[in-house]
């Protein structure tokens, strides 16, 4: 009986979007540090996430700063860990369709927020764990 009860209590749900937002800021600026080869990429898609969070009244801006992200981060995709991989693909192609929203004129600031939020806590999560140091396959060596 007990545990039903305390399993209706709240999981987070009262926290507004702006928020989680600084929540997840806080949590990969702290994680940053751990960047390692991979802090210009990092700096880069910080620099383009604070444009779409705090300006979104220049779609054209928007457009090219989720164009930049998306181009960053498939950059790192294999560099990342397996299991984060499927996630940053998945972040790619929502900044690649926000990128094509913005220049169409329909960029919505929260979702801009919402995106910004889920990219910034994936990267913090990457950083705390195999920090981008998964290497590319080498190439396959030709039989002689």
């Amino acid at each position: 009986m007990l545990g039903s009860m305390t399993g209706c209590g709240p999981r987070g749900e009262t926290k507004s979007l702006n928020e989680i937002l600084t929540i997840a800021q806080t949590e990969f600026a702290e994680q940053l540090p751990n960047a390692g080869e991979v802090k210009s990429n990092l700096a880069k898609i910080q620099n383009s996430l604070e444009l779409l969070v705090n300006d979104q009244s220049d779609l054209n801006a928007v457009s090219q700063a989720a164009g930049s992200v998306a181009d960053e981060m498939q950059l790192l995709i294999s560099r990342a860990g397996y299991t984060s991989r499927p996630s940053f693909t998945e972040l790619v192609n929502q900044f690649r369709d926000l990128r094509a929203e913005a220049s169409e004129g329909s960029a919505a600031a929260n979702k801009l927020k919402l995106i910004a939020t889920r990219t910034y806590g994936a990267l913090a999560s990457e950083l705390a764990t195999t920090k981008f140091t998964v290497l590319p396959l080498s190439p396959a060596v030709p039989a002689n």
